[in-house]
């Protein structure tokens, strides 16, 4: 089920923020229907402006009821849209294949999302006699016997890793989208104070994935001054690049 205005839409300005690296993925039917009406609506009020859905961004804060236990977690839209598919198909086992078509992304997005489903003990593996056909179903009541991680075909232990992996790789990248996000606050004002522009960042890194702290805003602030790009006078910063 779906509360009343559960949708919360921040939107990023391609005059403040550089090109966005963006997965493929198909929101859930009444989350996609609300969007675009949220979109339908807003170009009537601010024509000729659009807004283009950006469905891979964000958090989605789930309240999951089982037989036995409830769970309240915040989860990415890939997680949420994984398990949505539980609920949207006719079925009650998908196959990996099914799911990674529901959601409409790649396949390793989605056995990662789904490996998280399994590690929270919602969704269990299910084979066929002979082993031929791996599907998945929601799991209600825990029984002991879903502790085998062993045996499953999805390892949770390498997902962990492929997790890790891309959250290194993410971190190389940071400090150049950092100052990119500050160079976009900066341009469009003759001068900023600190607070200001993390405020502004806040707008983008809601998302706890890339959400920035004090020190590394300063630390790039700090090599923008040092690059000559920015300068800071009486507390206010300035930038020393002209404004494409």
């Amino acid at each position: 089920e779906y509360e009343n205005k559960f949708l919360e839409a921040t939107i990023i300005s391609k005059e403040f923020w550089p090109e966005r690296d963006e997965d493929e993925l198909k929101l859930p039917t009444q989350v996609a229907q609300v969007a675009e009406l949220y979109s339908e609506q807003y170009t009537k009020l601010k024509a000729p402006r659009v807004l283009k859905l950006m469905p891979s961004l964000g958090k989605v804060h789930l309240e999951i009821e089982l037989e036995d236990r409830k769970l309240d977690l915040e989860v990415t839209p890939f997680q949420a849209s994984c398990l949505a598919q539980f609920g949207e198909a006719a079925s009650d086992q998908l196959t990996l294949n099914d799911i990674a078509e529901g959601m409409a992304c790649d396949l390793d997005l989605c056995r990662r999302a789904l490996a998280f489903w399994l590690q929270k003990k919602v969704i269990k593996e299910v084979k066929s006699v002979d082993g031929s056909i791996i599907s998945y179903c929601p799991l209600e009541k825990l029984t002991g016997e879903e502790d085998d991680e062993h045996n499953m075909t999805i390892s949770l232990a390498d997902n962990n890793e492929d997790m890790e992996s891309a959250l290194q790789g993410q971190k190389a990248a940071e400090s150049k989208k950092v100052e990119s996000y500050i160079m976009g606050v900066v341009l469009n004002f003759k001068t900023v104070t600190l607070q200001h522009i993390k405020n502004m960042l806040k707008l983008l890194t809601s998302d706890e994935n890339i959400r920035l702290t004090d020190r590394q805003i300063m630390d790039a602030l700090d090599r923008l001054a040092r690059n000559g790009k920015i300068e800071c006078r009486d507390g206010r910063y300035k930038s020393l690049k002209k404004k494409r």
